[in-house]
């Protein structure tokens, strides 16, 4: 008898244990509080995506996606997919800092502009291949679609030949709103207009920290201003060094030519 050899198919590697307990409790999970308050919170830190902290992150919802339907040629869009630490453990952590307002809406601040462009790159790219159908440069061919919330252009599947001669239709049904790149550019947009919202509904900013911003960019422009005038100073000193040397040239080009005028008549004779 012929043996039977058989394979199973290949499984999603496994996070280690390790992995798993720094996204749960973060990396800093080990040590104690006094070793924790040496130094700035582990979510302030570059590995610590500042977006999942705030509830959303569109590089791990959607970045994979994005980049696998790409084109080629086509830019890499402002969504990257984000190798960054999205721990639950840090999450907590950041809720009960003593400034995680002040923290929060500054990240939230951050997200919004980059949800932002995320729908205005969409947005545009819709606008050119509409733009290019409708000047003629571009031929929509019968099972292509453009999706207006992704921004892909995709092709309807072929029906079999049996579901075409039975149903009188070409075309499978179109699964493209079931992809993973669809619903992530739903849920993108989604998030856009419920952070926009949140922001539009703060409180006004208390006095101090207007105080503070105001302080803050005055100090930048007198910054700018002592630049400025140093350089101002700067070429002022050199124009009257200039004026300077020109004063001082001005007797020798004089007595030059007072030389040359009392050589005049003897040259003459």
């Amino acid at each position: 008898a012929v043996p039977f050899f058989f394979s199973l198919p290949s499984l999603p590697a496994m996070p280690s244990n390790k992995a798993l307990l720094d996204s749960l409790m973060g990396m800093s999970r080990n040590l104690t509080k006094g070793e924790k308050a040496k130094g700035d919170p582990e979510w302030m830190k570059e590995n610590c995506c500042k977006d999942f902290l705030v509830g959303y992150c569109p590089g791990k919802a959607v970045g994979k996606a994005v980049e696998t339907e790409r084109n080629p040629f086509d830019k890499q869009s402002v969504i990257q997919p984000c190798n960054k630490l999205h721990s639950i453990g840090l999450k907590t952590e950041f809720a009960g800092h003593k400034d995680y307002e002040k923290y929060k809406k500054k990240y939230e601040d951050s997200l919004a502009s980059l949800l932002d462009k995320a729908v205005r790159e969409v947005d545009e790219k819709v606008a050119h291949e509409k733009r290019k159908i409708t000047e003629g440069l571009r031929e929509m061919g019968h099972s292509e679609r453009l999706c207006e919330i992704c921004g892909l252009m995709y092709h309807l599947r072929f029906a079999d030949v049996n579901v075409r001669d039975t149903e009188n239709t070409l075309y499978k049904p179109d699964i493209h709103p079931e992809s993973a790149l669809h619903k992530g550019y739903v849920k993108l947009r989604e998030k856009e207009a419920e952070l926009y919202e949140k922001i539009q509904a703060r409180d006004p900013e208390p006095e101090d920290e207007k105080k503070d911003k105001e302080k803050e960019g005055k100090s930048r422009k007198d910054d700018d201003d002592d630049d400025d005038g140093g350089r101002r100073r700067k070429r002022s000193r050199s124009r009257d060094r200039g004026r300077d040397k020109d004063d001082r040239d001005e007797p020798k080009r004089g007595r030059k030519r007072d030389d040359d005028d009392e050589d005049e008549p003897k040259r003459g004779r």
